[in-house]
Parts: structure tokens; sequence; C-alpha cells
């Protein structure tokens, strides 16, 4: 055994410590002093170790959040808020006066950022899952945005009820399902083009699509605000939930091509090169029409 694995070894045993709250601090503020330091990484408890309530207060960037750490989403906020790129890439494009979309909210750190962004303009917030927008609201509330709207609906190609399963403790990962299972409940989804109508939305300007495996269902549901207002779309791509709902990446490129779309890596910021496209990834659509701008905003 090499003595690098041994060390691996020893953090692992050593991690359950600092699930002591005095322990988790100083680890806390070590970090967030050296964010580069993998060590100090490996220190850091997984989200599977805590209790089913693991409660904390989390000020950052002068957003204000309640996050269970025992939650996948919450424990990746709480330590790793600071290296988000996708989060950090969007936010380049979004502009003040700006209406942004944020379809798939989850515990709402996206959204809050977005707003706290476009700060003369709009936010609007879609999460089907109930017990999921309630985290959400609360931490919406904590923050007293005026320009925020959150609604506790899905959004996707048709007006229906469909039905959602929620895997383990991820909240990130509950998605519309084909058939009701074990467990599954039961969820309202509305199309964007009629939300925006019965809303009078003057214009969309950026959108943020995170909804496991239903992002085709989105922007089908979405074809007269894409065709008219041409926003940057920012959207997460998994390839097998994507199958799972009888679409593919490919599918998807396809119809953002007719639509004038040109689809670029959302980390590195240039075109999506073939060895790029793996399982799971995340893509920027940029409108042709808006190609200057992109070039302008992304420095």
């Amino acid at each position: 055994m090499t003595q690098e694995s041994i060390l691996v070894k020893i953090i692992r045993k050593s991690r359950p410590l600092f699930l002591n709250s005095t322990l988790e601090s100083m680890l806390r503020n070590c970090y967030l002093k050296n964010q580069n330091s993998l060590f100090l990484e490996k220190m850091i408890p997984p989200s599977y170790l805590h209790k089913s309530v693991a409660n904390r207060f989390l000020n950052w960037n002068d957003l204000k959040m309640h996050l269970n750490l025992r939650h996948y989403n919450d424990h990746q906020t709480y330590w790793f808020a600071g290296k988000d790129t996708f989060l950090n890439n969007i936010l380049r494009f979004v502009q003040p006066q700006d209406v942004v979309l944020d379809i798939g909210v989850n515990i709402g750190f996206y959204l809050l950022n977005f707003a706290k962004k476009a700060n003369h303009g709009n936010v609007y917030g879609f999460e089907p899952n109930p017990t999921v927008f309630e985290f959400a609201k609360k931490n919406c509330e904590l923050n007293q945005f005026q320009h925020v709207n959150l609604h506790n609906i899905g959004l996707g190609h048709v007006e229906s009820s469909f039905q959602m399963a929620q895997i383990n403790d991820n909240l990130g990962m509950n998605k519309i399902v084909a058939e009701s299972t074990s467990g599954s409940f039961t969820v309202q989804v509305q199309r964007l083009d009629d939300f925006v109508n019965q809303e009078s939305i003057a214009k969309v300007d950026v959108m943020k699509i995170d909804v496991e495996g239903f992002e085709m269902n989105v922007l089908l549901g979405a074809e007269e605000v894409i065709n008219k207002h041409k926003p940057f779309l920012f959207i997460e791509i998994d390839e097998a939930n994507l199958n799972e709902n009888k679409a593919s990446f490919q599918m998807m490129s396809t119809w953002l091509a007719d639509k004038g779309y040109v689809i670029k890596n959302a980390f590195s910021l240039e075109d999506l090169q073939p060895n790029e496209i793996s399982n799971h990834f995340d893509i920027i659509a940029v409108h042709q029409d808006k190609l200057n701008l992109f070039q302008q905003l992304k420095k």
C-alpha cells in the first residue's frame, strides 16, 4: 500500500470527527480561506454521514439560506458555494434589468443569485415538488427580494398532471416519471408559452433549465418565447434522464440549431466539441443574433 493510499484512508476515517459542530466550524473557516486545498476538501464529511436533520444557517455573499446538510444540494451549497463554475458563468450573462427564469429551483440558491444580479429586473422560479418548494420559499422570504416570483409548478410541453419521484436525500434528483411508483406524487405542469402570456411578461433574457431529463419537454413548451426573445439558454444535460423521456441530446441540439442557436460548453464558454459530449454535461445555447452580446459578456 502506498503512502498516498494510507493517507487517504486516514482522512476518510477522520471525517466523522468533523460532524462535531466546533470542529466543523474550524474546518469550514480553514477551507473557505484555502479552497484550492484538496487535503481540506477531503476532510469534509459527505452529506450521507449527517443525521436526517442537520440544519445550518448560511450567510454567503449577502444571501441568507436555511440548509440541511443531510440533503446533497444543501451540503454542496454550504461547502462549495464559491466554486460553482456553472452558476458563475450564468451570472456573467445576467444584467440588472433582465428577466431571468430558473426552471428547477430546488432550494433556491441559483434563484437568489439571479435576483441579486438582476436587481432592477424580474426573476421567475419554477419548482413542482411541494416539499422542495417550501424550502425555496422560506429561503426567498429570508432575503426579502421584491422582484422574485416563485411558483409551485413544473414546466413542460403540455398543461397536465404528472408523477414525480423523490430520489433518496438528494432533493435535486426528484424527477418526473412515466408511471406512478411507490413514493411518487402528483405535480402540476404548465407550458412556459402559456405562463408568459398569462403573466404578460414582456421579455425573457436568460433561462436556466435543470429538470432531470424533462429539459426537451420544457423547450417544446417554450417555443414561442424562444423564437420571440432568443434568451440565453443554460441547460443541464443527462443523456440517461433524457432517454427516459424519449428525448436525447442529439434531438435537442437539432431542435436548437433549427431555431438559430449555437451550442457552447457552459464551463469553457467555447463551442461544444464532440469529445466533450458525455452522459452528463452542461451547455449554453446562444442565438446567432446574440453572439456579439455573448462575446461582450463572457469577458
